[in-house]
């Protein structure tokens, strides 16, 4: 029964990871844009440029991340439970 309910509590938990890494991703790129802007009318130099990229680059990173962990996530619970998870409502109290 404990297997049963961690694998459904972490199914949640990097489902949620991952939105909000896929959510970072997005605020990234649109930082970039503003820098690379900004930087083609003078106001920051090449280096802002080059750390907002790799910002972009370590969030794509964890995204990754988050996606291996998740499908390792989703199979330990078919294991366990011997279906795949739909719809998993979030825990309670």
């Amino acid at each position: 029964l404990f297997n049963a309910a961690q694998s459904y509590m972490d199914v949640l938990r990097d489902t949620a990871t991952l939105e909000l890494n896929r959510n970072n991703v997005e605020v990234l790129e649109e930082q970039l844009r503003q820098t690379r802007d900004r930087f083609n009318v003078g106001e920051v130099t090449r280096t802002d440029v080059a750390q907002a990229e790799a910002r972009l680059a370590g969030a794509r990173s964890q995204v990754s991340a988050s996606e291996s962990q998740l499908r390792s996530s989703i199979g330990i619970y078919r294991q366990v439970i011997g279906v795949e998870p739909r719809q998993l409502s979030p825990g309670r109290p």
